[in-house]
């Protein structure tokens, strides 16, 4: 599929490739085609780029990379919107890959994440939705951390983002 951008020109993309927002996203309800562009080899960092509107593209980032320390927990029920099967993940989690969006205030030279409401791609049926969490001690503009050096931000182990999918919920288990 030829889409237009406004950013990184004319990009051919395969069909496969587009990830559905059935419910769009916050303040883009009508536009529910995206694909996801990497930034060269920063794999951590993509652009979310509007299949329908050249003009809208979403900086977004794995929250992994820069807060060690996020934990998020979704019930799987929530995910039935982008085809996960509450049953069929009984046990195992879903192949959900979580994101956040990323906001540039230019004037201010700074970096925010939307930690309050990630995005949660599922991987298997390429539906995608972003998820508001309710009572949460994270921002919808968390400051994003500038590493003093490069090597910094990969030295050490510290431990990883999660997001953790209660499937406890889930009705008609069997024991």
């Amino acid at each position: 599929m030829l889409v237009e951008t406004v950013r990184f020109g004319r990009l051919d993309i395969p069909n496969e490739k587009i990830v559905t927002f059935p419910q769009g996203l916050p303040g883009f309800d009508t536009l529910v085609r995206w694909c996801l562009l990497h930034q060269g080899e920063l794999l951590a960092i993509n652009w979310l780029q509007s299949v329908e509107d050249p003009e809208v593209a979403l900086l977004i980032a794995d929250p992994e990379s820069l807060f060690a320390d996020y934990n998020v927990s979704i019930d799987v029920k929530d995910l039935a919107p982008i085809g996960v099967n509450p049953q069929a993940h009984d046990k195992a989690a879903p192949p959900i890959v979580l994101r956040v969006v990323i906001s540039v205030d230019r004037a201010a030279g700074t970096l925010t994440a939307n930690l309050a409401a990630p995005i949660l791609i599922n991987v298997e049926t390429n539906l995608a939705m972003q998820m508001p969490l309710l009572d949460t001690p994270y921002s919808m503009r968390q400051p994003v951390p500038v590493p003093e050096k490069p090597a910094a931000a990969s030295a050490g182990a510290a431990p990883a983002a999660r997001l953790s999918v209660d499937a406890s919920a889930v009705t008609n288990r069997t024991p």
